[in-house]
């Protein structure tokens, strides 16, 4: 997908949905930041499920999640790399 030179930018190529590309840093990007979302998601539902008060909301909800945090800023470094 990131390959192309003048003889094949006018070739089709063929679409894989499912493909392992550990060197291409969109796709590193991408494979990181989907479970640091999934953490963040998680992570906010069980606060706001076991809440009951507004401080403790405050407080849980709000507090950044060290998983997600640490997904997020290194897709966020893959991403700047693949620029």
């Amino acid at each position: 997908m990131t390959a192309v030179d003048a003889d094949s930018e006018s070739t089709r190529a063929q679409v894989r949905l499912l493909a392992l590309l550990p060197h291409d840093r969109n796709w590193l990007a991408a494979i990181t930041q989907f479970p640091g979302t999934l953490f963040f998601n998680i992570s906010t539902l069980a606060a706001l499920a076991h809440n009951s008060t507004a401080k403790q909301e405050d407080r849980r909800v709000w507090r950044p999640d060290l998983y997600g945090s640490t997904l997020f800023l290194v897709a966020s470094v893959f991403a700047i790399l693949a620029i």
